[in-house]
């Protein structure tokens, strides 16, 4: 999905604040995402944007991830560039007792404000098919689909199929392993 604005729905929580992750916050992001340390470790090595909120004050209770540039999606066997001006969100993820308190909210606008402070006009996300929430709220933001995306993995192959949505032009990639220098690995 990409849009070129992000219109958030409702108010901002004014209790919730919202700032950029450091290497010292490993163990914030691992507990809230579920991702492993040197996971985080790697991608906040390579350029790619963490973000913590936080309610009142207290322990962090979501997070967000985005990147801009070229990046491959293991798990997806995906290849993208996003340019200079473009931005992908994504890992977006608020502890269950602390949704629907605003802070998903919180973290997108300040994830907008950053890319605007930094020259990304464009923001990009990939939506699982069968999480349709996700789908709406996206929708909802002002998203529009671009691309649907499929992919097989067949042993050590993996396969992906692009369609683009306006045009219905499809693409086929094949990945032995993740590409070479200049891409962000997730």
């Amino acid at each position: 999905m990409y849009t070129d604005s992000v219109a958030v729905p409702g108010k901002l929580n004014p209790e919730v604040q919202v700032r950029v992750a450091t290497g010292a916050d490993a163990e914030d992001v691992v507990r809230i995402s579920d991702i492993d340390k040197d996971t985080f470790i790697r991608l906040h090595e390579s350029g790619v944007t963490c973000l913590l909120a936080t309610l009142n004050g207290g322990n962090p209770s979501a997070v967000a991830f985005f990147c801009s540039g070229k990046i491959f999606i293991k798990g997806l066997a995906l290849k993208y560039d996003f340019g200079a001006d473009g931005s992908y969100g994504f890992w977006f993820k608020t502890l269950p007792e602390f949704r629907n308190k605003g802070l998903n909210n919180s973290l997108m606008v300040f994830k907008c404000e950053l890319e605007r402070e930094t020259g990304r006009k464009y923001r990009f996300c990939f939506i699982e098919s069968e999480n349709q929430l996700s789908y709406d709220i996206q929708i909802k933001a002002g998203y529009k689909p671009i691309i649907s995306l499929f992919f097989i993995k067949l042993f050590f192959l993996r396969f992906s199929i692009a369609e683009n949505i306006e045009n219905g032009s499809r693409k086929i990639s094949l990945f032995t392993r993740p590409p070479g220098d200049g891409f962000t690995v997730l």
